[in-house]
């Protein structure tokens, strides 16, 4: 049985605030968020099962974007295309001599043409080390087998804990996804480079070697602040005082063939406990966070802090631009609220729009509003693959318009005769009617002809 720590909290203060982050508010186009890295590494540093050394993982990301893929050969049916990877790290010392290293080749096997399947896939694991405690350098690498594409960072610093002396100490704190209530015992670390996806719950997990002090008084408080870019500093978001924690509950670390997984596991030896926080992150906003945990015996503290970030990695283009996501409410907005909207300026602006959507939110108490997330996948679905010559921004497009407030139809049936001009028929069963759009200029200007029913 696993004993967790839950800590909920009111998120009524949290709410009442905004929900996003400052919007870009130009009238240029939209445009593909930056990128973020292909390649992604988060070091964290536990109690070790061996005596006298303490545990480096090192857990890594990589999209699929960074590989070459070629056909396999010989030609394998199931997996047409291959990529290969060789992913290593090597720890220095403080005179920069190598004391250890450890490297793991990957097949990636794809059924499809990697132009169709590699987008917002990942290559995910981890590796792992036992050194003694001290100061190191941490060099990471991957290589692109099937090319000379390589990834190499030497910049790295860590610092290992000595949890084997007589001393307090707290390890680093990793978030997990929420642990399942099945019969499943294996454990997922949130694997963003230290950050969190925006609107999912999460766990924290974090390990305490009590050294020579006793349990019978241990106290561990925790802290959680959000930073404000206006006052520059972090306030205060949740922070409680954690009288649970469990000798009975841990995180294994297992190794099975080339593979690191964390598993649910029982109680650590004498003095080692498992902490555990459970975190609502479905009420929290994105932005930059700061998580401190505090451990107090009698006569000593240890505190161990996570600098992290809330994001909303596949966040809607159309919800990135204030201006343009305004101007998408067109459909379903009155046209006071619109003029409203389009006059205010500033964070004005900005509450305002968000007060339309808290209003139609179909879950309030949390901060992710699935039915605006919904209408501006719409938007952005238009504006990419519904545009014409002369109307670049597919949203503005009759058939733009019938895709955002209807979704995407059942069934299209294009008809094409030599004497007549071209016809799109879109089917919406579940509203029982058809839309029927006809292209006059024969130049992809389909213009709505006639609504009827089914």
């Amino acid at each position: 049985m696993i004993t967790i720590f839950l800590c909920f909290f009111s998120a009524t203060s949290i709410l009442s605030q905004e929900i996003f982050p400052p919007f870009s508010r130009g009238k240029e186009e939209l445009r593909l968020p930056d990128q973020s890295p292909l390649v992604l590494f988060d070091v964290l540093n536990f109690i070790s099962e061996e005596s006298g050394k303490s545990r480096l993982d090192i857990h890594y990301r990589i999209s699929y974007d960074f590989f070459v893929f070629v056909k396999n050969i010989p030609f394998n049916a199931s997996s047409p295309y291959i990529a290969r990877t060789e992913i290593g790290v090597e720890i220095l010392d403080k005179n920069n001599m190598s004391v250890a290293r450890e490297f793991v080749r990957k097949e990636i096997k794809l059924l499809e043409s990697p132009s169709q399947t590699t987008k917002q896939q990942f290559l995910e694991g981890m590796l792992s080390l036992n050194l003694p405690p001290g100061e190191y350098s941490l060099v990471t690498e991957v290589n692109d087998l099937e090319s000379t594409r390589k990834y190499l960072d030497t910049k790295k610093k860590v610092t290992l804990k000595n949890f084997s002396n007589d001393s307090l100490e707290v390890s680093d704190i990793l978030f997990l996804e929420l642990l399942s209530r099945n019969d499943s015992t294996i454990l997922t670390p949130i694997n963003h480079g230290g950050d969190v996806p925006f609107g999912r719950n999460f766990d924290g997990y974090f390990e305490v070697s009590l050294g020579n002090h006793s349990d019978d008084s241990l106290r561990i408080e925790y802290a959680l602040t959000k930073y404000s870019s206006e006052r520059r500093s972090f306030n205060p978001v949740l922070g409680n005082e954690a009288n649970v924690y469990s000798q009975d509950t841990s995180i294994r670390l297992e190794h099975i063939e080339d593979e690191f997984r964390y598993s649910a596991a029982g109680s650590y030896r004498k003095g080692k406990y498992g902490c555990w926080l459970h975190f609502r992150g479905d009420t929290l906003r994105l932005g930059d966070y700061e998580l401190e945990v505090k451990v107090y015996t009698p006569n000593f503290l240890k505190s161990e802090k996570r600098k992290f970030r809330i994001r909303w990695f596949d966040m809607p283009l159309s919800l990135r631009n204030l201006q343009f996501a305004i101007d998408a409410l067109e459909y379903i907005a009155p046209d006071s609220i619109l003029e409203q909207l389009r006059k205010a300026r500033g964070e004005k602006q900005q509450q305002l729009f968000e007060e339309f959507w808290r209003q139609r939110d179909k879950t309030p108490t949390t901060t992710f509003n699935e039915v605006m997330e919904e209408y501006y996948r719409r938007v952005d679905y238009a504006y990419m693959n519904l545009n014409t010559i002369r109307e670049r921004n597919g949203a503005k497009t009759d058939r733009g318009k019938a895709y955002i407030l209807y979704g995407p139809p059942a069934k299209i049936v294009r008809e094409f005769a030599p004497s007549l001009p071209p016809k799109e028929i879109w089917y919406y069963p579940n509203l029982q009617k058809k839309l029927i759009f006809i292209d006059e200029s024969r130049k992809g200007e389909y213009k709505l002809l006639t609504t009827a029913e089914l």
